[in-house]
């Protein structure tokens, strides 16, 4: 468990994004990975769900069809496909 902006506790494969300016430090356990990831402000909202991020949910719903149908390009040197998760 780490100790994440704001007091939280971040449990395994979080994600947390503070505020835009906001100040944060954060704490961890022995065992943990972190990636920073800044830069200007997107442009607006945007839905994340499993692996697909946009700015629409029509678009994350698109995506889901997409991926069902086997219209992503495979990943180089992979043999498997990972099904969608159902929720």
């Amino acid at each position: 468990m780490a100790s994440c902006p704001g007091g939280t506790s971040c449990s395994r494969r979080c994600l947390s994004a503070p505020n835009c300016g906001a100040r944060s430090a954060t704490r961890r356990s022995s065992c943990t990975t972190r990636m920073l990831l800044g830069g200007a402000p997107l442009d607006g909202h945007r839905y994340f769900w499993w692996n697909f991020v946009a700015s629409s949910r029509e678009r994350i719903e698109q995506a889901k069809a997409d991926w069902q149908a086997g219209r992503f390009a495979p990943v180089p040197g992979e043999t498997e496909s990972i099904p969608l998760p159902e929720r």
